[in-house]
Order: structure tokens, then C-alpha cells, then sequence
């Protein structure tokens, strides 16, 4: 195995449309609606939401957005990984990749 590779998503690969669906399944399926603000997957790929993927042999086991909200300030989105690659830091792989773009988006990385 390879290890995982952190890249930007095209918002119209297959693969990212499904782990999103999944997430914004999962978080309906155990949030409770006054509490759920997970954005459906369409709203996701057609903001200014980035989406970083981590992949293992092409695979798609996690993606993560990240968003501009301010100058300088930048919020994660719909972090998602896959439930049977759970267990293995691909969130934080995709999280430390999604903060990697940061500077490209006029972003600082958080040092808290």
C-alpha cells in the first residue's frame, strides 16, 4: 500500500459527490434537526467550499472542505471519512491537507 495523498477534488468526480451523501446521511441520521446544519452534498459543490480529498491507491477514503469566511479566516467543512477507513488518521491527513491550501486561499494555517 501506498501512502495516503492529500489533493483538491473536482466538485464533479462521482466519488466526492458519494462521500459527501454519505456524511450528510450519517449527520441527518443522528443529529437532531434543530442541531444539524449539514450543508446536502449540491450545496457543498456548488459554494465557494474547496474539497481536499484523501486517497490511498486512487481511493477516495476521506474529504474535507474548506471555506474562506473572512479576511484571513477560513472555517472546515463537511469532514468526512469513510466508516471502513476509520481508525487510521485519514481525517487528520485530510484536515493538515485542507489547512495546506490555506495560503492559497489568502488563509493562515491556525496556530491554536
Amino acid at each position: 500500500m501506498t501512502d495516503l495523498q492529500t489533493q483538491i477534488e473536482s466538485s464533479t468526480s462521482d466519488d466526492v459527490r458519494a462521500v459527501l451523501q454519505r456524511h450528510f446521511e450519517l449527520i441527518r441520521a443522528t443529529s437532531p434537526a434543530e442541531s444539524c446544519h449539514v450543508m446536502d452534498p449540491d450545496a457543498v459543490l456548488e459554494s465557494d467550499v474547496v474539497i481536499v480529498g484523501a486517497r490511498r491507491d486512487g481511493q477516495l477514503l476521506a474529504v474535507g472542505g474548506l471555506r474562506a469566511i473572512g479576511p484571513d479566516h477560513g472555517e472546515l467543512k463537511s469532514m468526512h471519512t469513510l466508516q471502513e477507513a476509520r481508525g487510521a488518521g485519514r481525517w487528520k491527513t485530510c484536515a493538515l491537507g485542507a489547512a495546506k491550501t490555506c495560503p492559497d486561499y489568502g488563509l493562515h494555517e491556525s496556530k491554536s
